[in-house]
């Protein structure tokens, strides 16, 4: 009896253990998390979808599991079974990707999503999901007279400021658009834009500006506007990567822009494809035949985009990318002194600008680790001459500039995920000389000389999570010039609570501290000896201080960010009579020896959201800042900065109607859309002129203690943008043919917004340039 009970026990225990094992994917449950990120970026993908199916039963297309991801892309599903499965990610306008997992045991599971750009989206819907700061091909083409100009387009989508509409230079809150830096797949490039003298005072070439940015939508992926990431730059940076998908199209483009075409073809089973585009200006035409007027002057320019990619099973991805632009500014006075009107009238005026970038770029990944590396060549060349005509037509060379720069650029950036966090090194380097030669006899200045030297920006740094909502992430950069053998660190730190993970509403604090060199035109400047007096004049500094608040309010995000912005060691005059700092300078004409002891001070408050309805054919983008801008020079007064506007209001209101007509063998989607952009803003601030000093000397002398006491004026605008589009699509769906007509105008009121003063030697007074008056642009684009 007892030797049967213990072996019915046994046995009973044996086959409950059989059970046991056979069925042990029902006892234990995995976790699984990751990032859902876009594959040209890495931008985050808010508010995506990921859904788990049962490998066995995909067909069914019953999803088992899922959840959204949060503002940061990351997501987490927990309590899964054992068993096989395919995760799927998806985003409105992004080719879905899917995975096959495997839960064996009981663990924490990481998985990231790349998915990409499939060309063919609502652009509305991708922008209020993931805030201004990021803008897209599409969501370009939507934004009203900006001319396919990504720095155009930031100025409406963000509390920045134009500082004459003639040009794209941006002022970030109140710094000079000298502080802005632009990068193309990590490297900091030359100044990517047409003309860059345009909309300027003394008609003198700017470092971050131009007319006509010479890089297309369709060359670029989504491009990224940051306020204090970079190591050289206290002003902005405009972050853009090459596409690294370019499916089999052809383009025409004719309008009042520019004639372009460009081609893109897919090879090798999709596994690389190329893109080309060319583009001449008929600007210079447009100014000869009826007269349209770009301030006098005959506009003409070139450029082209090529870039070819490569995917490798063993190497990752390449990229090969090329970018050349040239251009012109040529101003011819009439040889009859009865028709001269203004000063510039005495002048033939001659710019041109030639800008190439040549670049290789790599993309390697194993597991949760990626390095991504960038070698490039660039190289800028500018001239300008201005020549005085007298009564008897005796030409006088009284200007005349010329800047040849190159660079040799580096970047290099590893990055691990793991169950710790994300940790990064980057490196990114360049090898650069400056030739430059500038004089002007009317001010009695000159720049002469040549640079080389080796900048270095080193960083590290770790992002972790805690307590499940916290995210922070801590670096230490540095900065390193040969040229004047200095080295700054960098440090940085920001903390950000998402407050619940699948909600898309978090604050954030971020602190860094940045450093930038000075301009070539600074280091070479010479005194009325002719001698170099500030070759080896240090970093500007600042302490960046930004807390966010975010939020999303039924698929509307709305966002505030409170910032100050603490200046230091900027370049002045240190003399008790001075005003002068280079926080004010966009232009810099410098005859006297300056000294890191200048001082300044950013503060505002900045405001953004965004509405769409429920079918995503109507939106209104709206942001807008209260801000002050202040400076201390040698004098020790406070004052506002050149830049000081204290406010701006952006609002942009778009609608769309479609009209879909199936036909026999074809289906044809008809599309219009209107959007409407106003812009209310605070007007620049300017120096009072000494009419009669500046009479006696024949040239502008400002008030220099009185520096930007006034205001231009307030600058209202508004810009519209019409179009009716056209696109024909076999019975599988795919697109044959898209016809565009697009019709914008700038300054739809033709308000008069003051672009600046001068004193004009042959009116007798001080004179006001105004920016630009109402444009129409007309354009047609055909895609097959």
């Amino acid at each position: 009896m007892k030797k049967s009970t213990l072996q019915g026990k046994a046995l009973t225990f044996c086959v409950f253990f059989a059970f046991y094992m056979l069925n042990l994917s029902t006892v234990f449950s995995a976790t699984i998390k990751g990032t859902l990120e876009e594959k040209q970026t890495g931008d985050p993908l808010f508010s995506a979808n990921i859904s788990i199916y049962d490998m066995d039963d995909f067909e069914q297309k019953t999803v088992l599991y899922g959840a959204v991801t949060n503002i940061d892309g990351d997501f987490e599903i927990q309590n899964i079974k054992a068993g096989k499965y395919i995760l799927v990610g998806s985003y409105i306008g992004y080719s879905s990707s899917a995975k096959q997992i495997q839960i064996e045991k009981e663990d924490v599971f990481l998985i990231d999503i790349l998915l990409k750009n499939d060309f063919i989206w609502d652009p509305i819907i991708i922008q209020t999901t993931v805030l201004p700061n990021t803008i897209n091909e599409t969501l370009l083409s939507k934004s009203p007279a900006t001319y396919d100009d990504v720095a155009r387009a930031f100025l409406q989508k963000l509390s920045l400021v134009n500082t004459n509409d003639q040009s794209n230079s941006i002022s970030v809150r109140g710094n000079s658009p000298n502080g802005l830096k632009w990068f193309l797949n990590g490297i900091e490039i030359p100044n990517p834009n047409h003309t860059p003298n345009a909309g300027t005072a003394r008609d003198r070439v700017t470092y971050s500006g131009g007319g006509v940015n010479m890089l297309k939508p369709e060359f670029m992926s989504s491009t990224r506007f940051s306020y204090n990431e970079s190591n050289n730059s206290l002003g902005g940076q405009i972050f853009t990567n090459v596409q690294s998908y370019n499916p089999r199209k052809t383009t025409i483009k004719l309008g009042l822009i520019g004639l372009e075409a460009m081609h893109s073809q897919p090879f090798n089973n999709n596994k690389g494809n190329v893109f080309a585009s060319f583009r001449y200006s008929t600007f210079g035409l447009l100014t000869d035949l009826i007269g349209l007027d770009f301030g006098g002057e005959a506009i003409n320019y070139i450029d082209y985009n090529i870039n070819a990619n490569f995917r490798t099973q063993k190497f990752g991805d390449f990229q090969l990318f090329s970018v050349f632009g040239t251009s012109s500014n040529v101003f011819t006075t009439q040889r009859d002194t009865s028709l001269w009107e203004e000063s510039k009238d005495q002048f033939d005026i001659n710019f041109k600008s030639q800008t190439t970038i040549n670049g290789i770029s790599n993309k390697y990944r194993k597991g949760n680790s990626e390095l991504s590396t960038t070698l490039a060549y660039s190289t800028w060349n500018t001239t300008r001459t201005g020549t005085q005509f007298d009564n008897d037509f005796s030409g006088t060379l009284l200007e005349n500039d010329s800047l040849a720069h190159q660079r040799f650029s580096f970047f290099t950036a590893f990055t691990n995920k793991n169950n710790f966090g994300e940790s990064t090194i980057q490196l990114h380097g360049r090898h650069q000389t400056y030739a430059l030669s500038n004089f002007d006899s009317l001010l009695n200045y000159s720049a002469k000389g040549q640079l080389s030297g080796l900048i270095l920006e080193p960083s590290i740094g770790h992002t972790f999570k805690f307590l499940s909502t916290f995210k922070s992430k801590i670096e230490l950069g540095a900065l390193y010039s040969s040229q004047t053998n200095e080295f700054s660190l960098q440090p940085s730190f920001s903390l950000r609570n998402t407050f619940s993970s699948y909600v898309g509403k978090f604050i954030e604090f971020n602190y860094s501290l940045r450093n930038q060199t000075q301009t070539p035109d600074i280091y070479l400047s010479r005194n009325q000896e002719n001698n170099l007096i500030n070759s080896q004049i240090a970093f500007s500094k600042a302490h960046h201080f930004d807390l966010t608040y975010a939020s999303v309010i039924k698929n509307s995000p709305i966002k505030a960010i409170l910032y100050y912005q603490s200046l230091y060691d900027i370049p002045i005059i240190n003399q008790d009579n001075s005003s002068f700092s280079v926080i004010n300078e966009f232009q810099t004409f410098i005859t006297d020896t300056l000294s890191n002891t200048g001082t300044g001070q950013n503060y505002g408050l900045e405001l953004s959201y965004e509405y769409k309805n429920g079918n995503g054919d109507f939106y209104i983008s709206s942001n807008g800042a209260l801000y002050n801008s202040t400076y201390t020079s040698g004098d020790g007064i406070e004052r506002s900065t050149r830049f000081n506007g204290n406010f701006i209001l952006n609002i942009v209101a778009g609608k769309e109607w479609d009209a879909n007509v199936l036909k026999v063998k074809k289906e044809v989607d008809k599309k219009i859309g209107v959007y409407v952009r106003g812009l209310y803003a605070g007007g620049l601030r300017e120096t009072p002129i000494d009419e009669t000093l500046s009479a006696q000397l024949g040239r502008t002398v400002y008030i220099e203690n009185q520096a930007f006491s006034l205001s231009q004026g307030n600058i209202f605008k508004i810009d519209a943008r019409f179009y009716w589009q056209k696109s024909t699509r076999n019975r599988e769906g795919s697109i044959l043919k898209t016809h565009t007509i697009a019709f914008d105008i700038q300054n739809l009121t033709n308000q008069k917004n003051v672009g600046f003063r001068y004193y004009d030697t042959i009116q007798g007074q001080v004179a006001t340039k105004y920016q630009l008056g109402l444009i129409p642009l007309l354009t047609w684009k055909v895609e097959f």
